[in-house]
Order: C-alpha cells, then structure tokens, then sequence
C-alpha cells in the first residue's frame, strides 16, 4: 500500500471514528517497533489499528507495527487503593479491598471498579499486612511456587507459619484452607497473605500491557477506543472499561519482534586491554546489574565491555535490526567507545567514538537479506576503562505479512 493510500486510510478511519463519537483527543506519542515516533491525538484504536491526528493530518497504524502508545499528558502518581495487593499470574498487580467472593476466585474492589473477579488460577498471590518476618515467608513461598500447593502465611501468637495446601474460600470476615487433610476456617485478619499454585501452570499473557497512572498494570487483549474510555479484555477473564484518564501507557507484545537477549549468538568475543574475562551478558549490564541509559531501565538488551563482539544467524529472515546504544549510567561520564554493525562482511553502521558524556542514541538498520549480523564494540581512545557498552533494547524485526 502506498504512502498516500495508507493517509487516505487514515483520513477515511477519522472519519468514521467522528461519527461513531470520537475521544476527546488524548494527546499520546506512539513508538513503532523499531523506535520511530509519532506524537498527535488518538482519534481511533481497535485491536488492528491505531489513527493518530497531527495537525490536518490522520495517521493510520497497523498495531502490529506498534510497540508502545503512551499518554503524553498522563502522569504516573504512586497510589495504593486499598490494604491488599493482588498480584496477577501475568506479572501484573493492583489494589484495593477483598470483597465477598466464592469458590475459586476472589472478588476485589479496585481502581478498576468493585466486584472484579479474580480466578485463583490467574493469581500469583494476595498480599495483605503484617510483620517482617511474614513478608519474608510469603516472598520465599512466591518465588518458589509449586503447582497443586496453595500457601498461607498465617500469622500465629508464636509467629508467622507458611501452610501448603489448598485455599477454598476467601473474604474480607473469613476463609476456608484445606492442609493436613482437613478443611479449617480462619480470620482472615489472622492472614498476611496467601501465594496460588494456579497461576503456576496458567501465566499466559495477553498482547499488551495496560499500566495505570497509578502505577498498576495488567495484561490482556482486545483495546478499543470508545469515546474517552478504553475498553479491554484483561488476562484474567474480566471485561473492562477504563476512562482514558486513568490510562499512562500501552504497551504491545508483537510476534515479529525478537530481542537478541533471549537468543543465543552465533559466536561471541570480549578482549579487553587488561582485565580479559569480561562476561557477555543477556538483558543486564556487563557488570550484571540492570541495563540503564539516560535515566531509563531497560528490560531487554546486551551488556558488554569493550573489546566485544557478538554474531547472529539471521538467515535472511528479518527487516530491521534496532536498538538505544550508549555506555551504562553506572560509570557515566566515563566510557569511550565505537558501536559497529556488519551484516555479512559489510559495515552497515557505526557511531563513531561514544563517550559517557553523550546521550544514548538510537539505531535503526536495514538487515533485509543479511545472513549473519555481528555487533561489535571497539575502544575508542583512553584505554578501556569504564567502558560498559549497553545494546539496550537490541532486537530483530520480521517484516509484516500484509504491509
């Protein structure tokens, strides 16, 4: 499709949208999946596309080409909305207050609305409050979660005790926990917290995550503009309508994005001047800390030191190699170093000397066709001190089926 047919597209989904009953404008930047961005006011979004208006102009995106839409005027406020936490099988959490639920699931109050079903199986745990030492008992249980065996952590006049079995009922005055063979009750203020087997075998997770501006996310399917609302089918079964105003970011999983740090390279080398047993690291920094650029954290990337390389098999098979290059905050301002991309034996980009005093930079190259990426990290000058060279966000994009 042409440049001019995809605007008339988009001028044709304004439109529509207008007549449907349109949002109120949400100002939002939206970052494509190899970095580009687009700021303007979303007019339309279905679980296929997203319209963005900037200025006469109506820009019409397929949401397979979308990584994040997040709200520009939209600030994150660190709000708890009541005294549980509940904390999803997907990775997400909220808060808020236990209502009466029934069996297999617990029923909430949160910033979502009250009555919102939560299946056991879609939970990792439901925190409550109490001392120290129940924190700690509920966070090993969490980490160590085992299919078929709820955990409560009772909390008892001799102490906290962790209790494996099965949790039959939960409600704000009471429950009921099978252990040891016998179906017991207990107060529910006698609990801080209890950790699922459920959500164990069932942590699937929808195709984009919905954080709130309190800072609470969850994951689900199906976004859609209505108005000033954003209705969603979250991973844990419930159908939402969310005010736009409540929403900080979108962020969407796409099946044509692969980061390099959960593949293994083809080859790899790392020769520093002195110290030579610098480890390559996958999603951290080369001192196995988080990946962090310019005050951002990033969850996904390569960590190395310089002198390093590391090779992929590409096999042809991708369209765009992306990345946010730069030497790690961790030793900012020092660092000096040259990122370098080769794509069979040719030099397809280089930075040039990078220092820690630089910003991070972004990058995107065609590797259309390449067999064989290598990235590569060279000393730029003073030696090899601090040079902690991050490929934050590295990743490979599939072209799209139907562009």
């Amino acid at each position: 499709m042409t440049r001019s047919a995809v605007r008339q597209l988009g001028i044709m989904t304004l439109a529509i949208t207008a007549f449907c009953g349109a949002a109120r404008g949400e100002r939002v930047m939206v970052t494509a999946l190899d970095g580009a961005e687009r700021t303007g006011e979303l007019t339309g979004l279905t679980n296929r596309e997203v319209t963005v208006q900037t200025g006469e102009t109506a820009d019409t995106l397929a949401l397979d080409d979308v990584a994040e839409i997040t709200f520009a005027d939209q600030v994150t406020r660190r709000t708890h909305f009541g005294a549980c936490t509940f904390l999803l099988a997907d990775g997400g959490k909220l808060s808020g207050t236990l209502e009466d639920g029934g069996p297999g699931q617990l029923a909430a109050r949160t910033a979502l609305g009250g009555g919102l079903a939560l299946p056991y199986e879609h939970l990792a745990g439901i925190r409550m409050s109490g001392p120290d030492e129940a924190a700690a008992l509920f966070d090993e249980a969490l980490a160590n979660r085992l299919a078929g065996k709820d955990v409560l952590i009772a909390l008892g006049d001799n102490g906290p005790n962790a209790l494996r079995g099965t949790l039959n009922t939960l409600n704000p005055e009471e429950g009921e926990f099978t252990f040891a063979g016998k179906t017991r009750r207990f107060r529910t203020s006698k609990v801080y917290g209890v950790v699922f087997a459920g959500g164990v075998a069932n942590s699937a997770t929808g195709m984009v995550t919905i954080t709130l501006t309190n800072g609470e996310s969850f994951t689900g399917n199906n976004p859609a503009l209505r108005k000033n609302t954003l209705t969603f089918t979250a991973s844990f079964g419930a159908d939402l309508e969310i005010p736009l105003e409540n929403v900080r970011r979108l962020q969407l999983r796409s099946p044509r994005v692969v980061y390099l740090g959960d593949r293994e390279p083809k080859a790899e080398t790392s020769e520093g001047m002195l110290y030579t047993d610098w480890l390559v690291r996958k999603n951290r920094n080369v001192f196995n800390q988080p990946i962090v650029l310019g005050g951002r954290t990033y969850e996904h990337g390569l960590g190395v030191h310089a002198r390093a390389t590391l090779t992929y098999a590409l096999a042809g098979a991708y369209e765009t190699f992306a990345a946010t290059v730069g030497i790690d905050d961790a030793v900012r301002p020092g660092g000096h170093v040259n990122f370098v991309i080769i794509g069979d034996g040719k030099r397809l980009y280089e930075t040039g000397p990078l220092t820690g005093s630089d910003p991070p930079r972004p990058v995107r190259v065609d590797v259309s066709g390449v067999g064989e990426l290598r990235l590569a990290v060279d000393i730029a000058a003073d030696g090899d001190v601090g040079d902690w060279a991050d490929w934050a966000d590295a990743r490979v994009i599939l072209p799209q089926v139907n562009p």
